[in-house]
């Protein structure tokens, strides 16, 4: 947020979305691995020093599917599911299927959810400007 604070005249706005804390928890959760999402509060903090924040709204969408095998499929089409360089072997992915469904399985079928954090932020004057 620094450099981007250096490319933006003062009052100038920075809007954008992101993922948050809480996406993909579900995988995370059955496989110990996921990326890093920062929460809402996170976010505000890390934008302090050079921006007033505006707005800031998260929003959870939870997507489900049939299968744990369509599960990764759709993570694997969205790009973030080469977390780890390990391939899984059949008996790796049997036990992800076993405890996805032990854990999460739903009348609506097995979850993905998805935090996104909307922000409007106005840059700060530099101080003597």
């Amino acid at each position: 947020f620094n450099r981007i604070a250096l490319a933006l005249k003062d009052k100038g706005y920075l809007v954008f979305s992101v993922f948050s804390s809480g996406t993909m928890e579900e995988i995370r959760t059955v496989t110990g691995r996921g990326l890093r999402y920062y929460s809402s509060d996170e976010l505000a903090a890390l934008l302090a020093d050079n921006f007033q924040v505006i707005n800031l709204e998260s929003q959870t969408k939870t997507i489900y599917f049939p299968t744990a095998t369509s599960v990764l499929q759709h993570i694997r089409k969205t790009g973030v599911g080469g977390v780890s360089e390990k391939k899984w072997s059949l008996k790796m992915f049997k036990e992800f299927e076993r405890r996805y469904v032990a854990e999460y399985l739903s009348t609506d079928g097995l979850p993905v959810t998805y935090v996104s954090t909307f922000v409007v932020a106005e840059k700060l004057p530099k101080v003597g400007s």
